[in-house]
Order: C-alpha cells, then sequence, then structure tokens
C-alpha cells in the first residue's frame, strides 16, 4: 500500500509539474501583457519601467524558474490587477467554491443513486423512460442558459430568490440567507452531473442483480428490499464512487461558469477575471490548485476501492 501511494504521489508531482509549465508558458507566450501594463495613460518609458519591476523583460524560462522556486516556498506573488497576495486571495475564493462544489457534490450522490436504483428496479416501465428523459436533459443544458432561466424565472419574475452574489449586501450574516443565494447555483451545477450518476448507478445496479449471488439470496426468500440493500447495492458502490473521479473535472469546470453567472465570490470567477485581466500569477495558482484537487481525489476515490471492496488490493 505504501509503495502504491508513493507512486501515486510521484505521479501527481510530476502531471503537477507538466501543468504549471504548460500554463505558464502558453499565457506568457500569448499576444498582449497583463491589463496593468496596458495603461493608456501611462508613457513607453513608465511601461518599461514596470516591466521590469515585474521581471516580464527577462527570459521565459527564467521566468518559470522563478516562479517554481517560489511556489514550492509557499510564495505565490500578488495579483497584478487587485495588487493582494495570492495566497490569501485564493483560500478565500477556495472556501466559497468548496461550498458551491460540495453542496452541489451532495445532492448528485443523493439524487443520483437514488434515481439510478429507482430507474434499475422499474426497468422499461414509463418511469424508466422518465428518468432517461430527465438525465438527457441534464446532459444537453448549458450551465448558462439554465442558469440565466432560472434567474429570470425566480429572480426577475417571482421575486422569490436572490439572482446574484453570496451575500445580501448591507445585511448581517445569517445562514437562510446563504442558504437562498446558494440554492440556485447549486441546482444548476448538480442537475448539469446528475445525469451521469443516475446512468452510472443504473448501469452497475443492472449488473449486479444479474449476478449468480443475487439470484441465490432471492431464492432463500429473502425480500427483494434485503436483496438489493445487502447484496446488490454494497457490489455496485465500486463504479458509482468510480464516477466521483470522473465528475470532479466536470465539476470545476461547471463552477467556472455557474460562478459567472450568478456573481458567485468562488475561485471558478476568480480564474476568469484572471484570465480576462491577463494577470499571471493569479492564472498560475488557480490552475496548479485545481490540478492538485484533481490529483489528490483520485489518490483517495482508489484507496476508497479497497475499503469498499476486500477483494481490491494496491501492489
Amino acid at each position: 500500500m505504501l509503495g502504491y501511494l508513493s507512486r501515486r504521489l510521484l505521479q501527481g508531482i510530476l502531471v503537477m509539474f507538466l501543468v504549471s509549465a504548460a500554463t505558464f508558458f502558453l499565457i506568457n507566450l500569448a499576444p498582449g501583457g497583463p491589463s496593468s501594463l496596458m495603461n493608456l495613460n501611462s508613457t513607453a518609458q513608465q511601461r518599461a519601467a514596470l516591466e521590469q519591476q515585474l521581471g516580464l523583460n527577462r527570459p521565459i524560462f527564467l521566468r518559470y524558474l522563478n516562479w517554481l522556486g517560489a511556489a514550492l516556498q509557499g510564495r505565490l506573488g500578488n495579483s497584478l490587477s487587485q495588487g493582494e497576495p495570492v495566497a490569501p486571495l485564493l483560500a478565500q475564493r477556495l472556501r466559497h467554491t468548496a461550498l458551491l462544489a460540495g453542496t452541489a457534490l451532495l445532492l448528485v450522490f443523493i439524487f443520483g443513486v437514488a434515481l439510478g436504483i429507482w430507474s434499475a428496479r422499474k426497468r422499461g416501465r414509463p418511469i424508466d423512460h422518465l428518468v432517461g428523459l430527465v438525465s438527457t436533459l441534464g446532459m444537453s443544458l448549458p450551465e448558462f442558459w439554465l442558469g440565466t432561466l432560472l434567474i429570470m424565472l425566480f429572480s426577475v419574475r417571482l421575486h422569490f430568490l436572490p439572482a446574484s452574489g453570496m451575500l445580501t449586501v448591507g445585511a448581517p450574516w445569517s445562514l437562510s440567507d446563504l442558504l437562498v443565494h446558494l440554492l440556485m447555483p447549486a441546482l444548476v451545477l448538480s442537475f448539469v452531473l446528475l445525469p451521469n450518476v443516475v446512468r452510472f448507478a443504473r448501469s452497475a445496479l443492472l449488473e449486479v442483480m444479474e449476478a449468480d449471488y443475487v439470484r441465490t439470496a432471492r431464492s432463500k426468500g429473502l425480500r427483494e428490499r434485503a436483496v438489493l440493500l445487502r447484496h446488490a447495492l454494497r457490489n455496485a458502490w465500486i463504479p458509482i464512487i468510480a464516477m466521483l473521479g470522473l465528475i470532479l473535472p466536470q465539476l470545476l469546470s461547471g463552477s467556472v461558469v455557474v460562478e459567472s453567472v450568478f456573481a458567485w465570490p468562488g475561485m471558478g470567477r476568480l480564474a476568469v477575471q484572471a484570465a480576462m485581466n491577463r494577470d499571471y500569477p493569479v492564472i498560475m495558482a488557480t490552475t496548479v490548485l485545481a490540478a492538485a484537487i484533481v490529483i489528490l481525489t483520485n489518490i483517495l476515490i482508489d484507496l476508497l476501492y479497497s475499503l469498499v471492496d476486500p477483494r481490491v488490493v494496491h501492489a
């Protein structure tokens, strides 16, 4: 187990190095520059002095090595557009994204597994086709369109939910205020991810329900509910858990769109603003952090396999 974990960590470090190098070279080789350098009121001498101050006049390979050395020491630099240190700014936004993504992921697995089980038990019946239709809609509707539709319905017309933000401006903090702001973004993000879990849960359960040990349990006179919970569902968890590693990148990319639509102050919206402003330090930090989250989550999922199924051994 320790050898397997060490190999996965080394692979993860290599992947993060490649991601950081590719991101650094691509954003620095792209035409243009940071928005702070494109001020029309500044003179050529002022822009040259600012380039020298930021180190943009040095060779790109040397700049990457300097960034890598500072990042290994926990120094991610300052935001060019906001003038704040990147690390605390990113930590604050990461908490907001974790709240949104965690809520959406919880909704996805609760309703996704339930709908998958229900659809598998009602295979070929109208309810199975209805669940399939809902799954197809979830895969077809883009996040920005669905989010805009909900804003127009529940915020503009019905005045039932706030249209944007995380909290009401000027109002004291309250859990109810946070929840009403969280409701629409979490629903949009979870609805887009829901079809994957539903389809995997349905397919895994249908495959397990045809196994010999399930037929043996039924022949012993066990109730269908006991067969489902004790035998079938227990062995169908592995492909369902594997879905977490597959939908996590989609969850992070979807949060970028959802946070932009609902003005949710998270890491995704920060990344969009940094890309528009050519804020190099923030772009690097958000990209590397997203890669680290995906890598660590996949390692944890692999380790979780052995807990769910003792037959899985990591050599």
